[in-house]
């Protein structure tokens, strides 16, 4: 049986990347795969390049729709000409979530079938207000219902209005309305370089967001900080295990029959292990000095005043705590490979000498 047609935003993204080439090398490869991208140049890289194109399989089309997630007539139009939907762009993005969600409500208007919409979401909405300066004791669950909801409250107590759960509650109330069935995964902090083609070609970004922010700061100012004191606990995944978590959601929620239930109960943590956001500031501090970037700098964070925190980071959002254990995941046959946290801050020390370089900075071998 042929696979199902995807439209898929968010291809040239580190997660976007990533997931695009796991749906490729999946169970179940999509017939058809029109990923959104801005740039022509981009698309056509993704076309021809033949270290990306060997990925593809026989019975496979890939074929680029060039837009941008401002552009919500062709995000509803291509959404309506899809089996399912991938999004992997901007997760707080409502309002394209919303033109997708139109487009796939006129496809079951006039086909009577539920489309599928896989949707990116973030465990920063299990947030606090620490400021880095506590653990936290809360520790969610991905499932609804939890079963021990004292040890762990499920993601839907979750109030409506943290962050990211406005896009989350849009999609989830299309599920129960009955057009759509709607899948949510949650990465964490997310690590490890970016692997295959898309990467190698420089189609798709390489590395996460938060460590390079962190990174970034340190070499804007001389010198790594820490908002608060740091105590402050994040989850991470490596980019690999994500891949297979968004592989497996497609495998599943496309097979005959689909093997997964969906809305409330399709939420599934990207969420292996945890650290906290001193002992990641410091991995940063020890690699600068390290490699000679700030040969002169102390590799001790420096506590970041209010001001400085708004200044560079834009708010507190790295030092909140976000916890939560992955149960939903697992119980579809998810198993992370990189857990330990000894792991996850040994990698920064790659992560800054790739960015130090790309920013002109001499790096010591």
């Amino acid at each position: 049986m042929a696979g199902p047609k995807v439209f898929f935003t968010g291809v040239t993204g580190y997660i976007g990347g990533t997931v695009f080439q796991s749906l490729l090398t999946s169970s179940n490869p999509p017939s058809q795969i029109t990923p959104l991208i801005r740039s022509s140049d981009k698309a056509s890289l993704l076309t021809s390049t033949p270290a990306i194109t060997s990925l593809v399989p026989s019975s496979t089309t890939i074929t680029p729709l060039i837009g941008s997630l401002s552009e919500l007539d062709k995000l509803r139009d291509a959404a309506a000409e899809a089996d399912v939907v991938v999004n992997c762009a901007d997760f707080d993005d409502l309002p394209g979530l919303k033109a997708m969600l139109e487009g796939q409500k006129k496809r079951f208007e006039k086909t009577g079938e539920k489309g599928i919409f896989i949707h990116t979401s973030g465990t920063g909405a299990l947030y606090d207000d620490a400021r880095g300066d506590y653990p936290g004791k809360t520790i969610y669950t991905d499932l609804d219902p939890s079963p021990d909801p004292s040890a762990h409250p499920s993601i839907s107590t979750l109030d409506a209005t943290a962050p990211h759960r406005d896009v989350d509650w849009a999609l989830l109330d299309a599920d129960a309305e009955g057009y759509v069935k709607a899948y949510i995964v949650y990465p964490s902090n997310v690590w490890g370089f970016g692997q295959g083609p898309l990467f190698e070609k420089e189609l798709s970004n390489p590395i996460s967001f938060q460590t390079k922010e962190i990174t970034r700061i340190a070499l804007d100012r001389g010198r790594v900080g820490v908002c608060g004191t740091g105590a402050n606990i994040w989850n991470h995944i490596n980019i690999t295990d994500l891949g297979t978590l968004y592989a497996l959601v497609y495998s599943k929620s496309t097979s005959s029959p689909p093997s997964l239930p969906h809305g409330r109960q399709a939420c599934f943590f990207g969420a292996a292990g945890e650290y906290t956001l001193l002992s990641a500031s410091q991995a940063v501090g020890k690699a600068l000095k390290k490699y000679g970037i700030l040969p002169d700098a102390d590799p001790e964070p420096e506590q970041l005043g209010e001001d400085e925190v708004v200044e560079r980071f834009g708010g507190w959002w790295c030092a909140k705590n976000t916890r939560g254990v992955a149960e939903n995941s697992k119980s579809i046959g998810w198993t992370a490979v990189d857990s330990k946290q000894e792991t996850f801050l040994e990698d920064i020390e790659g992560l800054v000498q790739w960015y130090a370089r790309k920013q002109g900075y001499t790096v010591k071998e």
